[in-house]
């Protein structure tokens, strides 16, 4: 097991703005021939055209207090802005599930028919994919 890094929210603020040009610099480019040329070029391939809001999730994890946070992308002006916070997690990942369901009910809250989330929790997302979750060990 890895040791914890503690809470930094200024750290995830810096993650979300490093995923955020990732994603920008991903639309200033044209794919070649359908072929996927880095992570930029895979997400610009599956967010459509007519999802105008992408929300870029993280958090991170220290004696049971997580730190979240949801960065968010408007398409159409080309704004962003990022939220973070504190919370009580019991796991890291709690912490990005909490993380995705604050992205998801910015989007409910801003009355938002269609939103991007973008996280670097794989198993959690395909776990919401598959709409089957593994267990967790604390």
């Amino acid at each position: 097991m890895f040791k914890a890094k503690p809470v930094d929210i200024g750290a995830a603020r810096s993650r979300i703005i490093l995923r955020y040009q990732e994603f920008v610099s991903s639309l200033e480019f044209d794919l070649v021939d359908n072929k996927t040329w880095g992570q930029g070029a895979y997400l610009r391939k599956k967010i459509s055209e007519s999802t105008k809001t992408v929300c870029i999730t993280d958090a991170s994890r220290k004696d049971g207090v997580a730190g979240i946070s949801v960065g968010l992308l408007d398409r159409d002006s080309g704004r962003w802005s990022w939220k973070a916070r504190r919370i009580s997690a019991s796991s890291l990942e709690e912490g990005e599930l909490q993380a995705i369901s604050w992205a998801l009910r910015l989007g409910i809250d801003s009355n938002l028919s269609l939103v991007a989330i973008i996280s670097d929790a794989l198993l959690l997302v395909q776990a919401l994919e598959k709409k089957k979750f593994p267990t967790t060990g604390s």
